[in-house]
C-alpha cells in the first residue's frame, strides 16, 4: 500500500497535493475533501472538470494542502504527473518536446527546476517517480524527432537532452564517492568521448522512461555509460575507427576483449567504483540469447540496467555508423534492433520486457508526420 494511503469506510484513497495540480487543464480523476472529524469524503471536483486559478487560490486560502482521490484512479494520477498528453501543447509545427517544455510542465505542477524536483521533500516517492518517468518519456520524444540522422541534428538533440540529464545525474551523484574518481578514469581513456557521452545520456533517458529513478540507479547507469568502453584505451585507434562489420578475425578477437580489459582497469581504481558499474562494463556486450561476449551470459542473469545500457550503446553505434558505416535515425536504429529480436530463432539482444516498452515509447512520442512516414515504410517493407 502507498505511503500516502488513507483508508476509511471500506475504501482506500491517496493524497493529491494541491500544489501539483495544473490550472486550466481537465483532471482525469475525481477530487474529494477528507473531513477527519466524522471520516467523510466529500466530492469537490468531478472527473474531467477543469480547475481554475480561482479554485486553487480559494482552497489554498482555506489552508488546504491536499485533496484525496480513490485508489482506483492512481494510474490516471501518475499519468497526469508525467505531463500533458502527446501533442497537447503543440504550436505551429514546433517540436513537441524540448527542455523548455519539460521545465514548463514541471512549473505547472509548482516545481521550478530539475533540482527542485529531485530535492523536494514534500513529494511522495510515487509522485517523484511519476514525474521523473514523464521527463524520461519526453526526452525520448526529443530523440524521436530526429529526422535525417545527420551528425548536426543528432548533436542538437543530444545537447538538449544532456542539459537535462546532467542536472539529474549531478544531484544523483552527490552522495557517491565515485564522482571524485571520474576525471581520473577519463584520463586513462583516449577513445570516443562523444560516443560515451551519447551512450550515457541515452541510457539515463531510457532508465527514467522505464521507471529506474532512484539516485543510485541513475548515478551508476550514467557512470557506466561514460566508462563502458574504457577497455578501448588499451587498443589500436585505427581498428576502433573501422566499422565493426569489416573487422577481420584478429581485430574481432581484440575488440571482444575490451569489456574485460575495462573491468580490470576499474579493479585498479579501488572500492569507489560500485559493483553495478563494473558489472555493466563487463556485460554491456552480453546478449539475452546467450550469443554475446565475453562470457556468453544468458537471460535474466543480465541485469535490466545493463540491458538498457546495451540498447543505448547499439542505438548510438547505428546512428553514428560505427557498425557498418551507414548513419540512421533513432527510429531507424530501433527498427534494425527490432528485426534482430527474433525469439523464434533464439536471437535477442535484450529481454522483450525491456525492449518493447522503449520501442513503443519511441513510436508514441514521434512527431505525427514522422510516425506516418514510418508506418508507410513498414507497410512497404511488409509487402516486399
Amino acid at each position: 500500500m502507498s505511503e500516502e494511503a488513507i483508508v476509511f469506510q471500506n475504501r482506500t484513497y491517496f493524497k493529491v497535493k494541491l500544489d501539483l495540480l495544473r490550472v486550466e487543464t481537465p483532471i482525469p480523476f475525481p477530487l474529494f475533501i477528507h473531513f477527519v472529524v466524522n471520516e467523510r469524503a466529500v466530492l469537490r471536483f468531478k472527473e474531467s472538470q477543469v480547475l481554475t486559478e480561482v479554485n486553487i487560490t480559494k482552497y489554498r486560502g482555506m489552508g488546504l494542502e491536499h485533496f484525496i482521490c480513490p485508489e482506483e484512479f492512481r494510474e490516471q494520477w501518475e499519468a497526469y504527473l508525467r505531463g500533458p498528453e502527446f501533442n497537447e501543447n503543440k504550436r505551429d509545427g514546433a517540436p513537441d518536446y524540448s527542455k523548455d517544455q519539460i521545465l514548463a510542465d514541471l512549473s505547472a505542477h509548482g516545481i521550478e527546476s530539475i533540482a527542485d524536483l529531485l530535492e523536494n521533500q514534500k513529494l511522495s516517492k510515487e509522485e517523484k517517480k511519476a514525474m521523473l518517468t514523464g521527463i524520461g518519456v519526453k526526452m525520448v520524444g526529443i530523440l524521436a524527432s530526429i529526422t535525417d540522422g545527420s551528425a548536426e541534428e543528432r548533436k542538437e538533440a543530444f545537447n538538449e537532452c544532456k542539459a537535462i540529464t546532467d542536472d539529474i545525474v549531478k544531484i544523483a551523484m552527490q552522495s557517491h564517492e565515485m564522482r571524485s574518481v571520474y576525471e581520473d578514469l577519463l584520463m586513462l581513456y583516449e577513445g570516443d568521448i562523444e560516443h560515451s557521452t551519447a551512450v550515457s545520456t541515452i541510457a539515463v533517458i531510457f532508465s527514467l522512461a522505464l521507471g529506474f529513478v532512484e539516485n543510485d540507479d541513475l548515478a551508476e547507469i550514467s557512470m557506466a555509460g561514460l566508462l563502458h568502453d574504457l577497455g578501448h584505451s588499451q587498443m589500436d585507434i585505427e581498428m576502433l575507427q573501422t566499422p565493426y562489420d569489416s573487422h577481420g578475425e584478429a581485430e574481432s578477437a581484440e575488440f571482444f576483449s575490451h569489456p574485460e580489459i575495462g573491468a580490470d582497469l576499474l579493479d585498479a581504481i579501488g572500492e569507489e567504483i560500485t559493483p553495478t558499474i563494473k558489472m555493466a562494463i563487463l556485460q554491456h556486450h552480453e546478449h539475452f540469447d546467450g550469443n554475446g561476449f565475453p562470457h556468453k551470459l544468458q537471460g535474466h542473469v543480465i541485469d535490466e540496467r545493463v540491458q538498457i545500457l546495451s540498447i543505448a550503446d547499439k542505438i548510438d553505434d547505428l546512428m553514428s555508423g560505427r557498425i557498418n558505416g551507414s548513419q540512421t535515425t533513432p527510429i531507424g536504429a530501433v527498427e534494425i534492433l527490432r528485426k534482430q529480436m527474433r525469439p523464434d530463432l533464439n536471437k535477442m539482444l535484450v529481454s522483450p520486457d525491456v525492449f518493447e516498452p522503449l520501442y513503443q515509447t519511441i513510436l508514441n512520442t514521434m512527431p505525427e508526420e514522422l510516425r506516418d512516414q514510418h508506418n508507410q515504410e513498414l507497410k512497404r517493407g511488409s509487402t516486399k
